[in-house]
C-alpha cells in the first residue's frame, strides 16, 4: 500500500512558515515596542538633562552676577584704603613744616639767613646766606649730629656774594646751597603720595 505524503508535508510546511511569520512579526512588533520604549525614556533623560544644564546656566549667570559685584566691591574697598592711606600720611604730615622749621632753626649760628626752603624727592633744599663759611659748617654739623630729624647735609654750593648783591645781609656774603635728608619714613614728600 502506498502512502501519498505530499498534502501532509505542504500542510505543515504551511504551519511552519505561518508559525515562522507569526514569530517574525511578534518579533518585529516587540522590536519596535522596545525602540519606542527607549526613545521615550532617552527623550525623558534628555529633557531632564536640558532642564538640568538650565538650572546650571540660571545658577551659573547669578554667581556671575555675585562675583561682578564682589568685584567691584573689592576695588572700591582698595580705592578707599588708598584714600584712607593717603589721609593718614596727610594727617600724619600736618606739623611736618613746624617739625622742620623747629629743627632747622635749632641752635642756629648767628650770622646765617634763609632765603629759600623747599621740600622735594631728593630731601629739603635749603638757600641762604651766611656772613662766614664756618657758620655754614658749624651748622651742618649741627644738623648731622644732634638733629632727630635731618641726615646727610650736603653743601651743593657757596659763593661769595659782595654787598650790593641779592645777598639779605649787608656786608659781604656767602651765597649757599644746601640739602638734608629727612630721617622718618613719615615724612616722605606729599608729591610722592598721589594716586
Amino acid at each position: 500500500m502506498e502512502f501519498n505524503l505530499l498534502p501532509y508535508r505542504e500542510a505543515r510546511r504551511l504551519r511552519l512558515r505561518a508559525h515562522f511569520l507569526r514569530l517574525l512579526a511578534l518579533s518585529c512588533a516587540v522590536g519596535v515596542l522596545s525602540a519606542f520604549v527607549m526613545a521615550v525614556v532617552f527623550d525623558s533623560l534628555i529633557e531632564r538633562q536640558r532642564y538640568n544644564n538650565d538650572l546650571a546656566k540660571a545658577e551659573v549667570k547669578q554667581w556671575d552676577q555675585k562675583i561682578k559685584h564682589v568685584v567691584t566691591l573689592q576695588a572700591e574697598t582698595a580705592a578707599l584704603k588708598k584714600r584712607h592711606h593717603a589721609m593718614a600720611l596727610l594727617q600724619s604730615q600736618r606739623y611736618l613744616p613746624v617739625h622742620v622749621m623747629n629743627a632747622l632753626t635749632a641752635e642756629f649760628p648767628d650770622g646765617i639767613f634763609l632765603t629759600k626752603v623747599l621740600q622735594s624727592a631728593q630731601g629739603i633744599l635749603i638757600t641762604g646766606d651766611a656772613l662766614s663759611s664756618d657758620a655754614v659748617f658749624e651748622w651742618m654739623l649741627h644738623l648731622a649730629q644732634k638733629s632727630s630729624l635731618f641726615s646727610n647735609p650736603e653743601l651743593l654750593d657757596m659763593r661769595l656774594e659782595n654787598a650790593h648783591g641779592e645777598s639779605a645781609l649787608q656786608s659781604p656774603a656767602f651765597r649757599f646751597n644746601l640739602r638734608v635728608q629727612l630721617k622718618t619714613a613719615a615724612a616722605k614728600p606729599l608729591a610722592l603720595v598721589k594716586e
